[in-house]
């Protein structure tokens, strides 16, 4: 946005945050912060729009004192109108066209839907190019961009022939020597090895500027080899329609097998329409599920591949290995079906955590009331646990600056799902592990350990919790772990260790709270 400014746009939505009371721990920065304020305008990398943002790092550091982390987008190509362009071309910073001998020209998007221009795509195995990515991430992270979002990195080239340089020193750390040093063309190996210079490249540099924290690198592709670098994708510019939100389900199943674990889709859909109020709100019940919640948008229409849409995707996933959260996919819908596996047959199976709570059998389907203002199904496994924190944004133990003052992580508790009081054989012990570190900290990381296991009878559950905090001890740790029952469960918590039990009543949610005092209170 020119009117108003950009950065007044967004200081007014972090106004809002606060305002409704929305945690927003990180925001991305599309790539129209770039936009060049004189014809042709288009998108140039590494550079500011002054008019949008007058004052950068004043923009930056204002985020950052409400708690909000900058993920800048920055795309491997430079168009022919950037200031650094001739400057490069002439280094050797782009790849070389073997017709001509020059650097290698391509149509680029440049500016919004449909838009294009020439320039070339940034060579990382030449060090006229990985330096200049380098010192442009480095500078990004000085003002104030804490992680960088590698966009259209899958290096859609006119030709599998263009040459690369192999020249900087990144091409061949680590590597096996070339059984073939001769070969240059890019092919399919070496647009591979672009996405994961880029990578390797953003995360280094970031690691320079700040070497107490662990980099972030979103990445819109990946090789085999990139995820050492970036710790985050998405499924790409997807359609806005109850198809394209259900299909995107298998595709995060797909990914996390893939060793894509912090993956996820833009809420609402990138192209089409705009969502109805339910479409959207629905989204965001699954959205939130997701490891990386993200509402991002463009819309150029109202069928981009409407036709051509994965309908068939799974309708539930788990989240953990305690929480199975089903969806609803179509308008008016107000119950959803889900399927609860049967682990053994003597799986207690589960419980709705929603009204009206009841009690679900393992291996069967049920239908569960799913109201649009209310929420989707979210299942717990019987015997199993959710470690949780406050309900609002807190500073990471390992933050050394925590310029929004936040609170500290100093709160941990555990809802567990015991098996109903008539199903109970006080015998049964169920146990599960979580680990913690301090946020921020890059390998090698110290973690702590935790253990909690319980047993239930038709009066008390009883529970045992192990700690192992020789390498690391959050903040949370000498005030004691609360234990959070499910609704309308009236039993009561005993520590078969002996620990000191303390009753906290009832939360919010009419839930029975026990709270495990700590040794030294």
């Amino acid at each position: 946005m020119d009117s108003p400014r950009a950065s007044e746009a967004l200081m007014e939505f972090a106004e809002k945050l606060t305002k409704y009371d929305i945690p927003c721990s990180g925001f991305q920065m599309s790539s129209g912060y770039t936009m060049s304020e004189e014809e042709p305008r288009s998108r140039n990398v590494f550079t500011w729009n002054k008019h949008r943002f007058p004052d950068p790092k004043g923009f930056c550091d204002e985020y950052h004192r409400r708690g909000i982390r900058l993920i800048a987008n920055i795309k491997p190509y430079v168009l022919a109108n950037h200031p650094k362009y001739d400057d490069l071309a002439k280094e050797g910073a782009f790849f070389t066209d073997p017709r001509t001998g020059k650097t290698g020209v391509a149509r680029l998007w440049s500016a919004g839907g449909g838009t294009s221009g020439e320039g070339g795509h940034v060579d990382f195995t030449s060090k006229a190019g990985y330096d200049f990515w380098y010192n442009g991430v480095k500078e990004l992270r000085k003002v104030g961009m804490d992680c960088m979002w590698n966009d259209n990195n899958e290096y859609l080239l006119p030709s599998d022939n263009w040459q690369l340089a192999l020249e900087s020193s990144a091409t061949t750390e680590g590597t096996i020597p070339d059984t073939d040093p001769d070969r240059k063309d890019t092919g399919l190996w070496g647009r591979a090895l672009h996405t994961e210079l880029m990578g390797k490249s953003s995360h280094d540099a970031l690691l320079e500027v700040v070497p107490h924290e662990r980099p972030f690198v979103l990445t819109r592709s990946a090789t085999a080899g990139t995820m050492r670098y970036a710790s985050s994708t998405w499924s790409g510019d997807n359609v806005t329609s109850w198809d394209g939100m259900r299909g995107a389900n298998a595709l995060s199943l797909n990914a996390g097998m893939s060793l894509l674990q912090c993956y996820g889709h833009d809420i609402g859909g990138f192209e089409g329409p705009q969502p109805s109020p339910e479409l959207l709100l629905r989204w965001v019940q699954l959205g939130c599920h997701s490891p990386r919640f993200a509402i991002n948008c463009y819309k150029t229409g109202n069928d981009s591949f409407a036709g051509d849409l994965l309908k068939d995707g799974e309708t539930q996933y788990w989240l953990g290995d305690t929480l199975l959260i089903g969806g609803v996919y179509e308008p008016g819908v107000r119950e959803a079906k889900v399927y609860l596996p049967k682990k053994g047959s003597a799986d207690p199976g589960f419980l709705n955590t929603n009204a009206p709570y009841q009690h679900l059998p393992a291996g069967a389907w049920h239908t569960i009331a799913s109201p649009w203002k209310g929420s989707i199904p979210v299942i717990a496994r019987i015997g199993c646990i959710v470690p949780v924190g406050k309900d609002h944004q807190v500073v990471a133990p390992g933050d050394k600056t925590n310029e929004a003052n936040l609170p500290a992580d100093d709160m941990r508790a555990v809802e567990i799902f015991p098996t109903p009081g008539d199903m109970s054989d006080g015998r049964t012990w169920y146990s599960s592990t979580w680990l913690e570190d301090d946020g921020i900290s890059p390998p090698p990381v110290k973690v702590a350990q935790f253990t909690f296991s319980y047993t239930a009878s038709g009066t008390e559950v009883s529970i045992r919790f192990q700690k192992d905090i020789r390498a690391f001890e959050p903040p949370w740790v000498k005030k004691g772990l609360t234990v959070i029952l499910p609704v309308g469960d009236g039993r009561v918590v005993v520590s078969d260790y002996g620990d000191a039990i303390e009753a906290r009543g009832q939360d919010e949610g009419g839930r029975r709270r026990f709270h495990i005092v700590a040794a030294d209170q």
